[in-house]
């Protein structure tokens, strides 16, 4: 599949990686008072806080069919950390070579995925999105796994590589890179840095700043 309309990014992606991973960030750092103004408090508060605050406005004005599913705000927090991950220059032919993602034993993940990123594309480069096996993991930029039966053998055939690894709970104590889990009903993630530099890969900051737990530094 080809995405080749390079915008700003989308409010679903914007309110799930703030809200639903810093919300916990939000609620602990603004302390409001009924006479506060958004501008007062968000340069006090900083730019991470900001970027809470403008997502936490726009979910409150959400209608209930509006609610984002667990596999969108999955899939929001994938695209960013796309566009928020360094690969080596040899990890792709060209400098448009687009991003390929392997999703392994996690299809309603990747549907979500493509769904949520019609018409964008991380960084200039765009997605090139499949479901496949264990086997087809090194092939990928980023690979997906859910099947935690499977963990292992994905780390096994990306270890040392540039590929990026997402998985569900669990899945950074088997070596994986990245794992969501559930956190007071939000959708959290752990980061573990060694696979990463293993790999040659590095985390832009605003990524780790998000993350609940971030090992390995």
């Amino acid at each position: 599949m080809t995405y080749s309309k390079a915008v700003k990014l989308p409010s679903v992606l914007q309110t799930s990686l703030a809200t639903l991973s810093c919300g916990w960030l939000f609620a602990k750092e603004r302390r409001p008072h009924p006479s506060d103004q958004p501008p007062a408090w968000q340069k006090k508060s900083g730019s991470l806080l900001a970027l809470c605050a403008m997502a936490f406005f726009f979910v409150a004005g959400q209608t209930e069919s509006q609610a984002q599913t667990k596999e969108e705000v999955k899939s929001a927090f994938l695209y960013n950390f796309a566009k928020f991950t360094s690969w080596p220059d040899s990890a792709f032919t060209n400098d448009s070579a687009p991003i390929k993602l392997v999703f392994v034993g996690a299809d309603a993940f990747a549907t979500a995925f493509e769904s949520v990123t019609k018409g964008k594309n991380a960084n200039g480069r765009e997605f090139s999105i499949s479901k496949g096996t264990v086997g087809d993991a090194a092939s990928g930029h980023v690979v997906v796994v859910e099947d935690a039966a499977q963990f292992a053998a994905v780390v096994a055939n990306t270890k040392g590589k540039p590929v990026l690894t997402v998985g569900s709970e669990g899945f950074t104590a088997s070596g994986g890179m990245v794992d969501f889990f559930s956190d007071g009903g939000k959708v959290s993630i752990k980061i573990e840095l060694g696979p990463l530099k293993e790999g040659g890969l590095s985390m832009e900051p605003k990524i780790l700043k998000v993350a609940k737990s971030v090992s390995g530094q």
